[in-house]
C-alpha cells in the first residue's frame, strides 16, 4: 500500500473505489496536492485518453457573449420558438394558427386545432405566472379559425 491509497477501515489494503463517487480529501493535505493527485491517478487509469475532441482545435468562439446559446441553438437544431418562455410562445402559436389551419383536411381538423390550443392556454393560466412577467393570453375562437380556414380555401 502507498502513502497515497487510502486504506480500509481496519488499517489494511486499499479500500475499493466506486467510480462515481470522488474519494474525500484526507485532513491535512492541501487542496492543491489532493487534486493533482487525483488528476495523476485518473492520467494513469486512462480515464483521458480517447476523449472526442482530443488533439484537435479549440474552436474560436465569435459572437459576442451569446455565443453559447447560439451554438446550442445551431447544435439542437432549435428555432427561437423553443426558447421562448411558455406564455410567449403561446402568443406566437395563436398568430401561426391561420396558417397552421391551411394545412387541415377537414373543418373537424381545424375545430382539434383550436381546441389543442385553447387546452394549452387552459393549462398555462392554470399554472400561473412563474418567474417571468404577467403575459395575457386569448383564447382562440373555433368559429372564426374556421371561418379563416373557409376563407383561405375558396379565395
Amino acid at each position: 500500500m502507498t502513502s497515497e491509497e487510502p486504506a480500509n477501515e481496519s488499517g489494511g489494503s486499499p479500500a475499493p473505489r466506486d467510480k462515481g463517487v470522488p474519494q474525500r480529501k484526507p485532513p491535512g493535505m492541501a487542496f492543491e496536492t489532493f487534486v493533482e493527485r487525483q488528476i495523476r491517478q485518473s492520467i494513469e487509469r486512462g480515464e483521458f485518453d480517447n476523449l472526442p475532441g482530443a488533439g484537435k482545435p479549440l474552436p474560436i468562439r465569435d459572437g459576442g457573449e451569446d455565443w453559447w446559446i447560439n451554438q446550442l441553438i445551431e447544435r439542437e437544431g432549435l428555432t427561437g420558438h423553443e426558447l421562448l418562455p411558455p406564455a410567449l410562445r403561446l402568443r406566437r402559436e395563436r398568430e401561426l394558427l391561420p396558417e397552421k389551419a391551411r394545412s387541415c383536411r377537414t373543418e373537424a381538423e381545424v375545430r382539434e386545432l383550436a381546441a389543442g390550443y385553447n387546452r394549452d392556454v387552459a393549462e398555462e393560466v392554470r399554472r400561473g405566472v412563474g418567474d417571468g412577467p404577467n403575459i395575457p393570453l386569448r383564447r382562440i375562437d373555433p368559429d372564426i379559425l374556421v371561418s379563416t380556414w373557409r376563407d383561405s380555401r375558396h379565395p
